[in-house]
């Protein structure tokens, strides 16, 4: 997932304006809170990230290296404040926003980023209502809530019906937290 999260953000940053001598992301996310331990692992992940393409020697961007730097601001698990996060982050000349954890946070922070005409990528953030709005700057990496489901449930046809792997092995069950998004679970 970093290698495509880094080749988003990128493109994004080179589509948005000409590449800044250093590529500033910003991301407000939830460290503390109800989504804090999710929040830490998405924080962990952009951290990683950076870290990666810096000892790379930076981010590339039309053929020139650029280092990458992070700035991350904690959302409190809460719309309001990841909006503003976000407002102070583009104010502070981020070239693009990173998205928070989970699909009501990620339609805050969204919103303002659209408004502000903010490239906003989101790693999480799976209701297929964030991508009907018509939203021109936020770039998902996540497959919608519905379609991760059908390919739970898939996997799961594919693993029990190659006769490998008891039926009782496999965790993918009705009453699993994506089962009630699909109407095709038998």
């Amino acid at each position: 997932m970093l290698r495509p999260l880094i080749a988003s953000m990128l493109a994004v940053s080179a589509a948005h304006a000409a590449p800044p001598r250093q590529i500033t992301l910003g991301a407000a996310v939830p460290l503390s809170g109800a989504e804090s331990k999710s929040g830490s692992r998405l924080r962990d992940g952009y951290e990683l990230a950076v870290e990666l393409a810096n000892q790379q020697g930076g981010a590339e961007v039309g053929g020139v290296r650029r280092p990458v730097k992070l700035i991350l601001v904690d959302d409190k698990s809460d719309g309001p404040t990841d909006e503003r996060a976000v407002e102070e982050l583009v104010s502070q000349g981020v070239d693009v926003m990173l998205g928070t954890f989970g699909s009501s946070l990620v339609e805050k922070g969204s919103a303002v980023s659209e408004r502000l005409k903010m490239p906003y990528v989101s790693g999480t953030g799976a209701s297929r209502a964030l991508y009907q709005r018509g939203f021109k700057y936020m770039f998902g990496l996540q497959a919608p809530i519905e379609q991760l489901a059908n390919a739970v449930r898939d996997i799961d046809i594919l693993i029990n019906n190659a006769g490998d792997i008891p039926a009782g092995d496999i965790t993918a069950r009705r009453g699993d937290s994506c089962s009630s998004y699909s109407s095709e679970w038998s």
